[in-house]
C-alpha cells in the first residue's frame, strides 16, 4: 500500500511539473516573462552605461551641443540647447570623465 501512494505521490508531482513547463513554453505566464524581461533589460542597460562607447559617445554629444550653443544666434534656439545639454549631462554618471573646459562651460549655464 505505502507503494501505491509512493508511486501517486511521483505522478502528481510529475503531472504538476508537466503542467508548469507547459505553462512556460505556450507564454501564459507573461507576468513571470515580462518581470524576468525587465530585470534583464536593466541590467544590459547597466552594463551600457559603463561601457566606453556610451561614455565617450555622450562627451561627444555635449561637445556638439556646447558647439552648437556656442555659434547660435537666436536667444530661442540658445535656450532650447541650453536644456537638452543640462537634460543630458544630469543623466550621464561619470561627470569626471567630462574635460575641464566642457565641465566649466556646462556649470556656467
Amino acid at each position: 500500500m505505502s507503494d501505491l501512494f509512493k508511486n501517486a505521490g511521483i505522478a502528481l508531482f510529475a503531472v504538476i511539473v508537466l503542467i508548469i513547463a507547459i505553462v512556460m513554453m505556450t507564454g501564459a505566464n507573461t507576468g513571470l516573462r515580462s518581470f524576468f524581461g525587465v530585470w534583464n533589460a536593466d541590467i544590459e542597460r547597466n552594463i551600457f552605461e559603463k561601457s566606453k562607447s556610451h561614455i565617450h559617445g555622450t562627451i561627444q554629444a555635449l561637445n556638439d551641443l556646447k558647439l552648437q550653443y556656442e555659434i547660435a544666434e537666436n536667444q530661442g534656439h540658445k535656450k532650447a540647447l541650453r536644456e537638452a545639454i543640462l537634460t543630458e549631462y544630469s543623466a550621464f554618471k561619470y561627470k569626471s570623465e567630462l574635460s575641464g573646459n566642457l565641465n566649466n562651460f556646462i556649470n556656467s549655464l
